[in-house]
């Protein structure tokens, strides 16, 4: 499956997908209010969590990827509010 055709279920099941010519395994779940996004490929991991904070009206990603190739995960987040 191509990355622009994916339908991605939220049940943590894995489905292949190619995108620039690479293949990786691709899985989303809803864990505790927190969508969670998860590729796995033969070079890395990466992973997406979005959480939405009620207080502050902001959706924060959090983004970690690891990979042999790097000497440590990378790990930032990304903060948005809504436009106005």
């Amino acid at each position: 499956m191509h990355a622009d055709d994916a339908c991605l279920p939220v049940n943590g099941t894995p489905i292949e997908m190619t995108n620039n010519g690479e293949r990786s395994e691709v899985s989303a779940v809803l864990r505790d209010l927190q969508l969670i996004q998860t590729f796995k490929a033969d070079n890395g991991l990466h992973t997406n969590t979005f959480r939405w904070d009620e207080a502050s009206e902001l959706l924060y990603l959090d983004v970690n990827t690891a990979s042999e190739r790097l000497p440590q995960p990378v790990k930032y987040t990304l903060v948005y509010r809504r436009a106005t």
